[in-house]
């Protein structure tokens, strides 16, 4: 089985390392994708505030959510389209004896 995904905590990146080791350290397990999601989420939040210059106008946060271009996270780059769409790495994952693996392409 093959599927795309935006996680995976075996990319070779120092921020998806430093992040897979600071959760497993605290919380005894790596994390899955909605823990990375999570993660990325709330930085994304905090750039957004700060980009807008407020923490409580939502409006201007929203904006300023949607003029996203090329965030790093932990999920890889994120940016929104001029539809608003989101526009993100995708990685191909292989499941195989019961667990995904990254695809080398």
């Amino acid at each position: 089985v093959y599927v795309s995904s935006m996680w995976s905590a075996e990319r070779k990146d120092a921020k998806v390392q430093n992040f897979v080791d600071a959760y497993t350290k605290k919380y005894g397990h790596a994390p899955d994708q909605f823990a990375a999601s999570a993660y990325d989420g709330v930085y994304m939040a905090v750039d957004a505030m700060k980009r807008a210059g407020s923490t409580t106008d939502h409006k201007k946060i929203r904006d300023a959510l949607a003029r996203m271009k090329d965030f790093k996270g932990v999920c890889g780059t994120f940016s929104f389209d001029d539809k608003r769409d989101p526009v993100v790495d995708l990685i191909l994952m292989k499941m195989k004896d019961g667990k995904y693996s990254m695809v080398d392409m």
